[in-house]
């Protein structure tokens, strides 16, 4: 009730529950709606100003100052998660750069390789087909020298 701002008539106390007049149905919606912190703060400014002297002001001041901590930290958590996601998106794309890069090498590689096979079949081919023309060349010469000798 010291979060409220209502007066001794506008609600009225059971034994476990507090029950307001219907035209402060809102107050239960706005205290459901605000944050423990300022709901703590809305108390402890209600305690000074009307019971300076209550020891419950000091237990809510180190509760206010907690749960300020605890966002502190939360938000530095939060904030180093982000980061971390934001570096791992970053990591991710420096690693498929360098697959493309080892993927466009690897291609390269394969290219050369194949260019300096066919070089070498086609020299062999080359060398191979001068072979056998000589080798023609040698039976043709060799059937026309047996022909003029008989």
């Amino acid at each position: 009730l010291l979060a409220t701002d209502c007066k001794p008539g506008e609600f009225q106390m059971g034994q476990d529950m507090v029950f307001f007049k219907g035209s402060k149905g809102a107050v239960l919606q706005e205290l459901m709606l605000t944050p423990k912190e300022d709901i703590a703060a809305k108390i402890v400014t209600n305690l000074k100003e009307k019971d300076p002297t209550s020891p419950s002001i000091a237990i809510l001041e180190k509760y206010i100052a907690q749960r300020v901590e605890e966002r502190k930290l939360a938000k530095a958590k939060l904030t180093a998660a982000v980061h971390a996601v934001i570096d791992l998106f970053e990591w991710n794309k420096a690693y498929l750069n360098i697959v493309r890069e080892k993927k466009a090498a690897t291609i390269k590689l394969q290219a050369i390789q194949r260019g300096k096979k066919a070089r070498k079949d086609l020299a062999e081919m080359r060398a191979t087909g001068k072979a056998l023309e000589v080798k023609e060349l040698e039976i043709k010469d060799a059937e026309r020298r047996a022909s003029e000798a008989a």
